[in-house]
């Protein structure tokens, strides 16, 4: 496998020893931690959008706090398409705290305000 911790692309050999036990040859020590957690459990951080209410946005770009198990993903966004989010909203917002239990939290990319119209309604403004 290579390594993508850093920009050297280091080349890994993963082994499994003992058990649960695994050697990883090459690399540098976060690269072995990285080869292992991206053996025994693979996470992704995910960047989608969600459906937002009182905008002229009909869409607010989010993305995961953490990195999220790579398997449950199609859960996840499953789960995703009922999200409604409401303007205003600041960048970094938490939308939903703890996805699926895991922990992870799904944030805001992009801030979207309120503004009033000449008609006196409320309307989302990007700031």
């Amino acid at each position: 496998m290579i390594c993508i911790v850093c920009p050297q692309g280091c080349a890994l050999e993963v082994v499994r020893g003992q058990g649960d036990s695994w050697e990883v040859k090459g690399g540098c020590p976060r690269g072995k931690e990285y080869a292992i957690a991206e053996i025994s459990c693979p996470r992704r951080v995910v960047t989608t959008t969600v459906k937002l209410k009182n905008s002229k946005l009909r869409r607010l770009p989010v993305k995961t706090s953490r990195p999220f198990p790579k398997e449950k993903i199609p859960a996840l966004m499953e789960f995703l398409k009922s999200v409604e989010a409401q303007a205003p909203v600041q960048m970094g917002e938490v939308v939903v705290s703890n996805l699926l239990g895991e922990g992870v939290d799904l944030l805001a990319t992009r801030s979207v305000s309120l503004e009033e119209n000449a008609q006196g309604t409320l309307r989302g403004n990007l700031s």
